[in-house]
């Protein structure tokens, strides 16, 4: 590709390149950004580069003649006024239709829309496969009518296609790929047919307005993330054919309300249901051998002795079973209505995150036979007055009790010296400030407290890794759907252009723009999601989203396509200069950031400050797309996460309860963000590298740069973002996206977003 050559003296000799485009022999390298209207390909060319043209936003057309044998990945991709690709009717190897759209020789495999088509779309029958990324980013296809000799729908094929209302999937086709129909956020409904086997990662996620879904009959795997953060859907029945639900499958569906798991299920992924706020039951088939419900849909392997998943929407008190042995994993994550749980003396272990923003909780007995309390076991239980630990507790995890401001009382069965022998780890100022009652014997019935347990603070971080933190988020989305809840629960559809604007326009929503590497918060949805420093296309990562400001934590991300045209990442490149180095953790949980990262330092910065904690335990998901819920929980949470000194809101789509609540009251009251109008702030919508910038910038004060040099031919002097962009750029937050370009309205990644942070505020 292109980036073979950039930076060779080849490579910066004016005299190589012919009206802003680079030929080595009979090899089209590289088209400048610069270049416009049509373009025709020189005769005699063999080979049309990866990522030649992206990102020429002025190239209407290109024409290729007959010798060219292949054109690489990407190589039209962010073309946004590319009307047509136009292919001699000689050549042996290509051809186009009547509409510009880019095709093999025969026909059997459609290869590319281009990205303004607009309309309906009928695929002709020839085609066998739809290709990867072919209908990426097309903002105006309405419909599309899929012929019956097509097998395979590849990755991304219709990703962030923001108007398609309606898609008719048939019986022929066996695959469904990774992202398939990401970010589709018009979409109604889908009838997945008997022919398909397979649902990809993230195939559906972030398809805001996904109301059903119909599995078909043959399907036996349902990817990581393959609907998170899709708050419309309210119900889903998987059938006896699936036997395998991947991690954040159902992440940060915020509105769903049931699921019916049929008899054929052997493993449910890491926080397959994280964040589901409405569900009110899992129900499973009593023939599955794997897994069981009770009678109040919560989720148990076969025996009932691990307790997996209780229903988000769970009200009143509850009594684990005695066969139960460990409470998994965020059990109990976001139970608001849980009142009160009952612990048999079989269990031995609280999982990390397994009573994680249990807002109604009072008080909790922890038996002598539990060893160990996990991460943020406790974390965000606002109401938790009391708690009762037994003298068999070895261990209570980072920020187990984190945020449980209403803590007085603990009472602990053994003594001070065996008290202090437990290893409390960090982020546990909340327990260790209580009164300890040593020698505590249950026969004494605890002082109730002097004062009425406080009101539940609604202090939402995204979904412990945790999409998310989707909260952060999806969740993506924890960090909530978390961040997922990281991300990818958005409820809220990104309207396309702002309806107010403060003293500049309030952040546009953004350009749909392709993901980065891949995957990964905070659902809701995925993001909120580019890696390689070159800034060139490469293969979406992961999420996103933390799905509500952090989706949780999938076990295992997986891993991206092998090929995937996704927006550049970052500069990777870190402050050259950074006065008081901040103190950075040096144990990094997430298989999906890598050392040599780019964003590596930042993230376990990120960490390390309870900024964020990823999607999971294992998982980051830099590559997923960051909501405009989890930036400005991460920004809150970076500047201390002061309380807003008002609970004035005039956002329909910011309630009480959410994880970003605070934060959006607490940015509004600054002058961070206005919304994207008087009643909308787009919690879900996913962020732009703009809007990122504007917040970061309006966060330190509006500083007016020192300069007026603008290194951006993509930013205006008009651009709401345009002073913000500047001072990024001085204060080294932010080099751009390479090529003087700074990409605004692409979305930004969650690696691209702590990076930010971390260069911006540490």
């Amino acid at each position: 590709g292109y980036s073979a050559f950039q930076g060779t003296a080849y490579y910066r000799d004016e005299g190589n390149w012919e009206n802003d485009v680079l030929y080595v022999g009979k090899h089209l390298i590289e088209a400048r950004y610069s270049i416009s209207g049509e373009y025709i390909v020189r005769n005699n060319t063999l080979t049309i580069a990866d990522s030649a043209f992206s990102y020429c936003d002025s190239l209407t057309s290109v024409i290729i003649p007959d010798s060219v044998t292949s054109i690489g990945y990407g190589a039209f991709s962010y073309c946004d006024s590319l009307t047509g690709i136009w292919v001699d009717e000689s050549n042996q190897y290509y051809s186009s239709d009547e509409y510009g759209i880019l095709f093999n020789k025969s026909k059997t495999e459609l290869i590319q829309c281009p990205d303004p088509y607009s309309g309906e779309y009928t695929i002709p029958d020839s085609v066998t496969s739809i290709g990867n990324y072919a209908f990426y980013g097309c903002v105006s296809l309405t419909s599309v009518t899929i012929g019956d000799s097509v097998t395979t729908i590849g990755d991304g094929a219709f990703r962030d296609c923001n108007s398609l209302t309606s898609v008719m999937i048939p019986d022929s086709v066996t695959t469904i790929g990774n992202y398939a129909f990401y970010g589709c956020v018009s979409l109604t409904s889908v009838m997945i047919p008997n022919s398909v086997t397979t649902i990809g990662y993230y195939a559906f996620a972030a398809c805001h307005a996904l109301t059903s879904v119909t599995i078909g009959d043959s399907v036996t795997s349902i990817g990581s993330f393959a609907f998170l953060g899709c708050p419309s859907l309210t119900s889903v029945t998987i059938p006896d054919s699936v036997t395998t639900i991947g991690n954040d499958a159902f992440y940060s569906c915020s509105g769903l309300t049931s699921v019916t798991i049929g008899d054929g299920v052997t493993s449910i992924g890491d926080d397959a249901f994280y964040s589901c706020s409405s569900l009110t039951g899992i129900w499973v088939d009593e023939m599955n051998e794997a897994y069981s419900s009770d009678e109040c849909g919560v989720l148990f392997n076969k025996d009932k002795s691990a307790l997996i998943v209780c229903p988000g929407a769970y009200s009143g008190a509850y009594t684990v079973p005695n066969s139960v042995t460990s409470i998994g994993n965020g059990a109990f994550f976001e139970c608001t209505s849980l009142t009160s749980v009952t612990i048999g003396d079989s269990v031995t272990s609280i999982g990390d995150r397994a009573f994680s923003y249990c807002d109604s909780l009072t008080s909790v007995t922890i038996p002598n036979s539990v060893t160990s309390i996990g991460d943020r076991a406790f974390s965000y239980c606002d109401s938790l007055t009391s708690v009762t630990i037994g003298d068999s507790v070895t261990s209570i995890g980072d920020y187990a009790f984190k945020y449980c401001d209403s803590l007085t009382d603990v009472y602990y069965s053994g003594t001070e010296e065996m008290w202090n022998e437990i290893t409390i780890s960090d982020g546990n100022s909340d327990l260790l400030d209580a009164t300890i009652h040593f020698n505590y014997e249950p026969s004494e019935e605890p002082s109730e407290p002097s004062e009425e347990p406080t009101e539940p603070s609604e202090e939402p971080t995204e979904p412990s890794e945790e999409p998310t933190e989707t909260s952060e988020e999806p969740s993506e989305p924890s960090e909530e759907p978390s961040e997922p809840s990281e991300e990818p629960s958005e409820p809220s559809e990104e309207p396309t252009e702002p309806s107010e604007e403060p003293t500049e326009p309030s952040e546009e929503p953004t350009e749909p723009s392709e993901e980065p590497t891949e995957p990964s918060e905070e659902p809701t949805e995925p993001s909120e999601e580019p890696t390689e420093p070159s800034e060139e296309l490469t293969e979406p990562s992961e999420e996103p989203t933390e799905p509500s400001e952090e989706l949780t934590e999938p076990s295992e991300e997986p891993t991206e396509p092998s090929e995937e045209p996704t927006e550049p990442s970052e500069e990777p490149s870190e402050p050259s200069e950074e006065p008081d180095e901040p103190e950075i953790p040096t144990e990094n949980p997430f298989t999906d950031v890598k050392e040599s990262d780019y964003f590596a330092t930042s993230v376990l910065w990120a960490v390390g400050k309870n900024i964020t904690n990823g999607m999971s335990a294992t998982s980051f998901a830099p590559n997923a797309n960051c909501t405009r819920g989890q930036i400005v929980t991460f920004l809150w949470r970076a500047c201390g996460s002061p309380e807003p000194t008002s609970t004035k809101n005039n956002f329909k789509d910011v309630t009480a309860g959410e994880y970003y609540y605070k934060a959006v009251l607490w940015a509004v009251e600054n002058g961070i963000t206005t919304g994207l109008s008087a009643t909308s702030f787009g919690p879900n919508a996913t962020c732009t590298r703009g809007q990122v910038a504007t917040f970061l910038w309006r966060s330190q004060g509006e500083p007016a740069p020192e300069s007026t040099n603008n290194p951006f031919s993509d930013v205006k002097t008009n651009d709401y973002y345009f002073n913000a962009v500047l001072w990024a750029v001085e204060n080294n937050v932010t080099q751009g996206m390479g090529n003087g370009k700074f990409a605004p309205n692409d979305s930004c990644t969650r690696g691209q977003i702590v990076t930010f942070l971390y260069r911006a505020i540490a």
